[in-house]
């Protein structure tokens, strides 16, 4: 909601307006729109590109690339990302079919722990500032109680799951680790 907020400052619009318009569209809700535990990953590029667009629309330069790469394969990611040199990094790439993923467990660790791993050293290689990582509550089973924070007992139960969790504990300790 911040840079809707930044375009309607821009543009003389009532961002709290604004807010009510997108919590009344079912397919967002109010919850969305404000910080909290959620997972919209499928949906962020198309907004961001939306939003993208009408900001240039308006003459509201921001710059916002999104783009497909392939996670396993470092040096190519990293040519990736040096092309756009990026200032964030939001990380929505990972394997998400669960069923598929008990037939096929070395295809999530590869692409949800390891392109993790990949993605966080290409952001510290290159200094981005912020490296923004989404999960899903699957990592978390069945609720022990709601709504589910992150201090709630991890409790993975499939391939899926345990790959999102090993890759959340892995930004997580990446954060904490500070190079000797």
């Amino acid at each position: 909601i911040n840079e809707i907020s930044n375009i309607c400052e821009k543009v003389g619009a009532d961002v709290n307006q604004v807010r009510n318009g997108i919590g009344s569209d079912t397919r967002i809700g109010y919850k969305f729109i404000y910080p909290g535990c959620g997972y919209g990953g499928s949906c962020f590029p198309k907004d961001v590109k939306a939003l993208s667009f009408a900001a240039k629309k308006l003459g509201i330069s921001e710059k916002v690339d999104i783009f497909t790469t392939c996670l396993t394969d470092f040096r190519s990611l990293l040519f990736t990302l040096e092309e756009t040199n990026p200032d964030y990094i939001f990380h929505l790439a990972s394997l998400i079919a669960i069923p598929y993923s008990y037939r096929a467990p070395q295809s999530y660790v590869d692409t949800n722990i390891t392109g993790t791993l990949n993605v966080l050293n290409a952001a510290k290689t290159l200094g981005v500032k912020k490296f923004i990582h989404t999960s899903t509550s699957e990592t978390y089973g069945t609720a022990k109680y709601v709504p589910i924070d992150e201090n709630h007992p991890l409790n993975p139960t499939s391939p899926y799951s345990a790959s999102k969790a090993a890759a959340d504990r892995t930004v997580s300790y990446t954060h904490q680790t500070k190079p000797t």
